[in-house]
C-alpha cells in the first residue's frame, strides 16, 4: 500500500503467496482512462512470470467487472485484446490488436448489429500514415467470417468515407456507392458520386456518376453505364435545382426535355431522321401530351421545314390541321393542311400562302384511301377568267381525271367552262364547253386525241 500513487498510478498491490510472489491485484486512487480503479492479473502457463490477462473493475474492491485484457503470450507481451462487459460509445464490445509497437487495433466486435447489420469488423491501415485506417470490413456474425460491406477512408488527413462496398445488394438495389472528400452539412461526409446497381434498370444501366448543383445536395446530372466500371455510357440525364428532370440525352444523341414545373415530357430531338423525316418533336404540357411542333433536317416535298399542328375538340388526340413552315423555327408559313375530324383522319384540304407552279392555292381531297384531289382554287383567275375548279375521275382508272370545271368565283359556284379528257392514256383534252359564248361565238370545242404541233392536245 502506497501514501501516493506511482508511475502507474496504482496505489496498492497484492501477491500470490507463493516463491515467485508475482502480483495478482492492483489498486489506484483514481479510475484509469477505461475507467477501472482496480485490476487482476493471469499469467502464461509457459513463462510463467509473463502477464498474459488483466481485468479490470470499475470499484476498488475487485467486483463489478468492466472489462478484460489479454497480452501476447510472447517476448513482446503486447496488448492483444480488450472485451468490455458494457458497450462502448462505439457500440463495441470487443477489440483485437496487431502485435506491434504502435498496437494497432484491426479487429472489433459489437452486442448488437449496427446500423449495416454488421457484429464485427476489422481494419486496414495506410502505407504511408500508418496511423490512419482506409479499410473496414464488416461482417454479419461476430466471428469475422461472413462478409457484409466494406468501407474505404480518404487516404488524407481528412480520412472521410470514400467508398461503401455491399456484398448484397441495399434496399435501394445498390452495391457500392463513393462519396465525395467533403464535410457535407456537417455529416463528416460527403454526398455521392458515384454508384453501382446489383441488376440493371430500364435503361439497361448499372452504375452511375452525379454531378451536384452548387452548395446543394440536388443532383444536376446524372451518367448511366451499361457497365459496373462507368465506361459504356447508356443515358444521362439532367435535373433542375428543384429536382425535376428536365433532360434525358441517350448514348445515340436522342434528347428528351421536359416541363420543368410539371416534369412532363417537352421535346425529342433525333440524331437521325426517323420514318416520317423528322428530327424534333415539341409536346404540348398536358396530361395527354400531344405532339404540336415537329421539325425536319431536309424539307420534303412542299418545301417544309417545320410543322405546328391543331386537334379536334371532340376527338382531342386526333390531328385535324397542320401548318408547314419554310424554315425550322415555325417562322415562314408555307402551307396549311387540314384532315378530316372522323376515323379515318384523311388530309382534306391543303392551302398555299404563295401560288404553286399551277397557279393555285388551295386544293381539296376526297375522304377515300387514294385521297384525290377534286377541287381546287386560284389567287389570281386563270385565262378562262376561273379562280376556282373541280375534277371528276375515271370509273375505270380511278386515278385519271376525265373532267375540270372552272368557275369565276372562289367557292365553287359560278359555272364558266368545263373540260372533258380522253379516258384512256394519253388522256388528252376531248372537249371545252364553256357556259356563255366565247369571243368567237363559240360555246363548245373538241379535239382530236393528238398531240397537234407538241400542244399537248389535238
Amino acid at each position: 500500500t502506497l501514501p501516493a500513487p506511482d508511475s502507474s498510478g496504482n496505489i496498492y498491490y497484492h501477491y500470490i503467496d507463493e516463491a515467485a510472489s508475482r502480483m495478482d491485484k492492483s489498486k489506484r486512487s483514481v479510475a484509469d482512462s477505461d475507467g477501472c480503479l482496480s485490476y487482476t492479473y493471469g499469467y502464461s502457463a509457459t513463462t510463467t512470470t509473463r502477464i498474459i490477462t488483466k481485468s479490470g473493475y470499475s470499484d476498488a474492491a475487485w467486483t463489478t467487472l468492466k472489462l478484460t485484457i489479454t497480452q501476447y503470450d510472447n517476448t513482446t507481451n503486447r496488448i492483444e485484446s480488450k472485451t468490455l462487459v458494457a458497450v462502448d460509445s462505439s457500440g463495441n464490445i470487443y477489440y483485437h490488436y496487431i502485435d506491434e509497437t504502435a498496437s494497432r487495433m484491426d479487429k472489433s466486435k459489437r452486442s448488437v448489429a449496427d446500423s449495416d447489420g454488421c457484429l464485427s469488423h476489422d481494419y486496414a491501415y495506410s502505407a504511408t500514415t500508418t496511423t490512419r485506417i482506409i479499410t473496414k470490413r464488416g461482417y454479419s456474425d461476430n466471428n469475422w467470417t461472413t462478409l457484409k460491406l466494406t468501407y474505404t477512408y480518404y487516404d488524407n488527413t481528412t480520412n472521410r468515407l470514400a467508398s461503401k462496398t455491399l456484398v448484397a445488394a441495399d434496399t435501394f438495389g445498390n452495391t457500392y456507392y463513393r462519396y465525395i472528400d467533403e464535410n457535407w452539412n456537417s455529416t463528416g461526409f460527403g454526398r455521392v458520386d458515384r454508384q453501382i446497381a446489383a441488376v440493371a434498370d430500364a435503361d439497361g444501366a448499372r452504375s452511375y456518376a452525379y454531378t451536384y448543383f452548387s452548395a446543394s445536395a440536388q443532383v444536376q446530372y446524372k451518367y448511366c453505364y451499361s457497365d459496373t466500371a462507368f465506361t459504356t455510357l447508356v443515358v444521362t440525364y439532367e435535373y433542375n435545382s428543384s429536382g425535376v428532370m428536365i433532360r434525358k440525352t441517350l448514348a445515340d444523341g436522342t434528347i428528351y426535355t421536359y416541363y420543368a414545373v410539371s416534369g412532363r415530357l417537352e421535346s425529342v430531338t433525333l440524331p437521325v431522321v426517323d420514318s416520317s423525316g423528322n428530327i424534333y418533336y415539341h409536346y404540348i404540357d398536358e396530361a395527354a401530351s400531344r405532339m404540336d411542333k415537329s421539325k425536319r433536317s431536309v424539307a420534303d416535298s412542299d418545301g417544309c421545314l417545320s410543322y405546328t399542328y391543331g386537334y379536334s375538340a371532340t376527338t382531342t388526340t386526333r390531328i385535324i390541321t397542320k401548318s408547314g413552315y419554310s424554315d425550322a423555327a415555325w417562322t415562314t408559313l408555307k402551307l396549311t393542311i387540314t384532315q378530316y375530324d372522323n376515323t379515318t383522319n384523311r388530309i382534306e384540304s391543303k392551302t398555299l400562302v404563295a401560288v404553286d407552279s399551277s397557279g393555285n392555292i388551295y386544293y381539296h381531297y376526297i375522304d377515300e384511301a387514294a385521297s384525290r384531289m377534286d377541287k381546287s382554287k386560284r389567287s389570281v383567275a386563270d385565262s378562262d377568267g376561273c379562280l376556282s375548279h373541280d375534277y371528276a375521275y375515271s370509273a375505270t382508272t380511278t386515278t385519271r381525271i376525265i373532267q375540270k370545271r372552272g368557275y369565276t368565283d372562289a367557292a365553287w359556284t359560278t359555272l364558266k367552262v368545263t373540260y372533258a379528257y380522253y379516258d384512256n392514256t394519253t388522256n388528252r383534252l376531248l372537249s371545252k364547253t364553256l357556259v356563255t359564248a366565247d369571243a368567237s361565238g363559240n360555246t363548245y370545242y373538241r379535239y382530236i386525241d393528238e398531240n397537234w404541233n407538241s400542244t399537248g392536245f389535238g
